[in-house]
């Protein structure tokens, strides 16, 4: 006795759909100039946002990145007055804030040389305070210990150190060892020559480099706290809130005009392909009353309707994407991938939206009206 073979049936909402996309294209075949214009106008809708609110956006990505560079997030205080203000404790105190990237102290710089070349160049020497690792990168040599010294790679040959290992003396006779050759870090790029690495020194700079430059004015108020009244009122302040007031100015400005123009972009989009979707349904009134009194419900006659046209707008995202991305890599511009997609996909959207209004009139017309001879 052999066993029927069985083949498994498909569901009937999959059946549905093939059946409704088949529908769809064969509809899209036999009035090709409605399909057309949809594509040609999701495609427009694709290239002008791209051309012009992509490259909005990446503007603003450019200039965010600029404004939110370490540079631009610095906090410098500096004392004035006396010391004993900006100890390493501050130092210490202030690395821990919350919305801190980092913190170190920086002594005043003195001039050095060669111990091995007494006539030799001269080049400042910073005395840093706090973790010198948020400072600069060793490059050759050895970590510092207290007391002991790293030469910047650029100097090294300022001072004379075939390799950046020996001594350097300062003006008051001070001998301090070289233990290796390191790279600043932004924003420390100024502190070229020598850093000497002192843990316990009064610094005579807290520099602060923020981890968000929109936190500038409530960092800036936690370190001046740290200092108490008396000590801050002998301390000047290089501060980023103007630069943090700019950022958001700029930022949001920048914002609402691409807003505004993709909105408009789109919305122009969305009237034209509503006015072709509306004057192919005035034509095409006996295929759906036809279809209509054959048995197809209204949602179904709307369905169809809006995948048409999603067919047809899909087809045109892509063709715009593709000429979009071929012009921007022709001009060199930048453009965000993600925004590109999302555009392409909203345009999309926006196509198909603009459609239901007009397929829902046409399904919702008495076909008996439609069909009627005069």
């Amino acid at each position: 006795m052999t066993t029927p073979v069985t083949t498994p049936a498909s569901s009937p909402q999959r059946l549905y759909v093939r059946h409704l996309s088949r529908e769809a294209w064969r509809s899209s075949q036999a009035r090709p100039v409605a399909s057309l214009l949809v594509m040609v106008l999701t495609a427009a809708m694709c290239l002008v946002s791209l051309s012009t609110v992509g490259r909005s956006v990446a503007a603003e990505g450019q200039v965010r990145a600029e404004l939110e560079d370490a540079g631009a997030r610095e906090l410098v205080v500096a004392n004035g007055g006396g010391w004993n203000i900006l100890g390493p404790d501050v130092v210490a105190l202030a690395g821990s804030l919350s919305g801190v990237e980092r913190a170190v102290g920086v002594g005043v710089p003195v001039d050095v040389t060669n111990v091995a070349i007494p006539q030799g160049d001269r080049g400042p020497a910073w005395g840093v305070s706090g973790n010198l690792d948020d400072v600069l990168r060793v490059v050759e040599g050895r970590t510092p210990r207290p007391g002991e010294a790293l030469v910047n790679t650029q100097d090294q040959a300022l001072f004379g150190f075939a390799d950046p290992v020996g001594a350097v003396v300062s003006s008051t006779g001070k001998v301090i060892p070289v233990v290796g050759s390191y790279v600043p870090k932004a924003p420390f790029d100024d502190l070229n020559g020598v850093v000497v690495y002192e843990p316990d020194q009064d610094a005579r700079q807290l520099r602060v480099v923020l981890a968000d430059i929109g936190d500038a004015a409530i960092v800036q108020d936690a370190v001046l706290g740290l200092l108490g009244s008396s000590a801050a009122s002998q301390v000047s302040v290089t501060s980023p809130v103007t630069i943090a007031n700019l950022h958001t100015r700029i930022v949001g400005t920048l914002g609402r005009f691409g807003a505004g123009l993709l909105a408009m972009v789109l919305g122009m989009g969305a009237l034209l392909v509503a006015a072709v979707v509306a004057a192919d349904t005035a034509q095409a009134s006996v295929e759906w009353g036809r279809r209509r009194a054959l048995g197809a419900s209204r949602s179904q006659l709307v369905t169809l309707a809006t995948v048409r046209v999603g067919m047809a707008a899909v087809i045109g995202a892509v063709i715009g994407m593709a000429t979009a991305i071929a012009v921007t890599v022709v001009r060199h511009w930048a453009v965000d991938a993600l925004f590109a997609g999302s555009v392409a996909t909203l345009a999309v959207i926006v196509a198909i939206v603009a459609a239901f209004p007009s397929a829902v009139r046409a399904a919702w017309r008495d076909p008996v009206s439609v069909l009627r001879t005069p």
